[in-house]
């Protein structure tokens, strides 16, 4: 951060940057002063053209809040990159004689860094602190719920896939007894061609012929066995990770909700209005509620659930 300029003129020059930014942005986009003029009428204030002529040509070096608001709206832009451009300054005058970076100068006028003179941990206890986490929170919960739901339509797929679980475990252990017998069979099998090859084959050689076709068929057997094994257990692995995802998120959402009614109840204390929640995080918790109830789905890996956000609002 550097100083210098004088603050004397300061609101003129601030004044005039936002001039030149209205008009970078109202060439930028090839419309004239008077179309600018008459969006603005349309938008719901009316800007005469002689206004923003005046304005951009630095005649006249003021702007009111509306003025500003309703400019911003019609030439597509928030009313904050008006006030402090980002992109076209290496520094710009926040303060009279206080210049910073673009940004900073941004994070100053809405609230998300603490102003000048404040100290930050103070700064957590303010509205707008709060009201900026309350909104993160709130995002972070619209993203898990999404994933929760997401993984919840991908596991009743595979579940549906792979049948009735419990008939796929018998499955299982039906065709793992199977393949012991044959692997068994298999290799009383080798040692009976062993014992007629060292006899030359010459005792009974239709039952050496059967052995070997029988081996074959074995060896047959056992590969469409162990394959069938293969997909169970692959079937068994996909379902996993979907039910790992789902369980994952649920338990965040679970943190997150802890950490929003944290948040709230800080709101309450300062006697401002709770920002409501919507539709979306207030289903979203309904579900994590019913989830965590199942204990046929969670298997009991969650603790008991805890009902900690107002839903009355």
């Amino acid at each position: 951060m550097t100083t210098g300029a004088e603050p004397s003129d300061w609101a003129s020059r601030l004044a005039g940057m936002i001039a030149d930014e209205v008009k970078r942005l109202r060439k930028r986009r090839g419309v004239s002063a008077q179309q600018l003029s008459e969006k603005c009428e349309d938008l719901g204030l009316a800007i005469p053209r002689s206004v923003i002529a005046n304005f951009e040509s630095k005649r006249r070096l003021t702007i009111s809040v509306p003025e500003l608001i309703i400019l911003a709206r019609a030439l597509e832009v928030p009313p904050v990159s008006l006030i402090f451009p980002v992109g076209h300054s290496g520094a710009i005058e926040m303060l009279p004689g206080v210049n910073v970076e673009p940004m900073s100068a941004i994070r100053y006028l809405t609230g998300s860094a603490a102003p000048l003179g404040v100290d930050a941990e103070e700064y957590k206890d303010h509205q707008m602190f709060l009201y900026r986490e309350h909104e993160a929170k709130v995002d972070h919960i619209q993203v898990l719920a999404r994933r929760v739901e997401e993984a919840r339509r991908q596991l009743a797929r595979l579940l549906a896939e792979a049948n009735d679980s419990r008939a796929t475990e018998s499955r299982e252990r039906d065709l793992r007894g199977q393949l012991e017998n044959l692997e068994n069979r298999s290799s009383s099998l080798v040692i009976g061609l062993s014992q007629a090859e060292l006899k030359g084959y010459s005792d009974d050689a239709p039952a050496v012929i059967s052995m070997i076709e029988e081996f074959r068929e074995a060896t047959k057997k056992i590969s469409e066995i162990r394959q069938s094994i293969k997909y169970i257990e692959e079937t068994r692995r996909d379902v996993d990770y979907p039910r790992w995802i789902l369980e994952s998120n649920l338990l965040a959402m679970r943190d997150q909700r802890f950490a929003l009614n944290s948040i709230r109840r800080r709101i309450e204390l300062l006697g401002v209005d709770l920002p409501n929640l919507p539709d979306a995080v207030l289903a979203a918790f309904s579900d994590l509620d019913s989830m965590l109830q199942d204990e046929e789905f969670i298997r009991g890996k969650f603790v008991e659930p805890v009902n900690i956000v107002d839903r009355e609002e």
